[in-house]
């Protein structure tokens, strides 16, 4: 398990530094996306939660790929 979520901490920490050096309009539309999932988890609406979550990590892992 400590292995998982040391790799899930450096992929946390390479997305970070992706998206806060790209842009304002990456880092407004990484906000939107948050803020959609705060909204989701707040009103208990887990499938919209779970759709967000699903397209931010997509987009995520989109963004990690082409910076390879």
């Amino acid at each position: 398990m400590a292995l998982i979520a040391a790799a899930m901490h450096r992929m946390i920490q390479d997305s970070r530094k992706l998206w806060l050096f790209s842009g304002k309009e990456t880092a407004a539309k990484l906000f939107e996306e948050h803020r959609m999932l705060f909204e989701a988890n707040r009103d208990g609406d887990p499938k919209a939660a779970a759709a967000t979550m699903t397209k931010h990590l997509t987009q995520v892992e989109n963004a990690l790929q082409s910076a390879k």
